[in-house]
């Protein structure tokens, strides 16, 4: 014969909760069960093992079982403490118990559930994907990651708000968060998120003065990395590898000397680009080939000759 045993063990209930409890073992026959502790008021089914706590919260009941032979198990049924409507009124002392000091015990519990709320709203308000959507531009603002053209809602938030609560939420370790800041494919997806163009050849390329240049496959890409001969913005010594610059291999129309979009793009730049580099500017191919572009091309090369290339170029601020 197996021991008698009583399950849930133990158990969880707010209070006036309800669990069944149900025995295995023993006897396998005449079951009674029996509170053997009651403390919160509760109450349970001899036969059928349904329990009910009482309105007392923050008590222990224990529930105890006889088989036909007279063995026992028990288990233990912790009321937690559910709303201070009901832990103020519960516990208060019995000359606050009667009709009128009962109402007035509840109210104030009720203010302390109303207070407990609000704290707790305020705490999961800066949890992006529990707290309302109105709240995510504001963690967005506070983490310097604010929504990308893809993420701006066009229904009223759904997709696009999910989306971007969920790059809030993993800004640390993510590719599209602070994980990559100061790296080539940060500023490659800040600037994606933005809207600029990618993919090569005609999308955002980053070019180091020393050897090497990324660019994203397309937008929401992966990044793809290569070397070229040498990219001179100046006349410095091609040794500097700490010069950078952006070149987009066909025209982008609204990035034009003292626009919006190129204040947009130099302030991108600057907020993801290593403290240690320094930016030279942005170059955009409008049409023709031009010394350096496609990577590799000099003048002389496959019939290319001096003239006919135009390229803006975008300083920085």
């Amino acid at each position: 014969m197996s021991a008698l045993v009583l399950l849930p063990s133990p158990a969880v209930v707010e209070p006036r909760g309800s669990v069944t409890f149900a025995a295995t073992g023993g006897t396998g026959t005449g079951y009674v069960y029996s509170l053997s502790q009651n403390e919160s008021g509760g109450s349970i089914d001899s036969a059928t093992g349904v329990y009910v706590a009482g309105a007392k919260p923050v008590t222990t009941d224990v529930v105890t079982v006889t088989d036909s032979g007279a063995a026992t198990a028990t288990a233990s049924v912790a009321i937690q403490g559910g709303s201070y409507e009901d832990y103020q009124t519960g516990l208060a002392p019995p000359f606050l118990q009667g009709a009128n000091a009962s109402v007035f015990e509840r109210q104030c519990g009720a203010e302390k559930d109303l207070q407990l709320e609000r704290g707790r709203q305020g705490l999961i308000v800066n949890v992006p994907g529990l707290g309302v959507p109105d709240a995510l531009d504001y963690i967005g603002q506070e983490r310097g990651l604010p929504r990308a053209t893809t993420e701006i809602p066009s229904d009223g938030g759904g997709a696009r708000d999910q989306a971007y609560a969920e790059r809030l939420r993993t800004c640390w370790t993510s590719p599209n968060g602070w994980s990559y800041a100061g790296s080539h494919a940060g500023l490659l997806y800040a600037l994606d998120r933005a809207g600029f163009p990618m993919g090569d050849p005609t999308g955002a390329h980053i070019m180091q003065r020393y050897k090497r240049y990324s660019w994203l496959t397309a937008s929401g890409g992966t990044p793809v990395y290569g070397t070229h001969p040498a990219w001179t913005f100046d006349g410095s010594d091609p040794r500097l590898w700490n010069q950078f610059g952006i070149v987009f291999g066909a025209d982008v129309s609204d990035l034009t000397v003292g626009s919006a979009r190129a204040a947009q793009l130099n302030a991108i730049v600057d907020q993801w680009r290593p403290r240690k580099a320094r930016f030279m500017g942005t170059w955009i191919i409008v049409s023709g080939p031009t010394w350096g572009w496609p990577v590799g091309v000099t003048w002389g090369q496959a019939g290319r000759t001096w003239g006919g290339g135009v390229t803006r170029v975008i300083p920085p601020t």
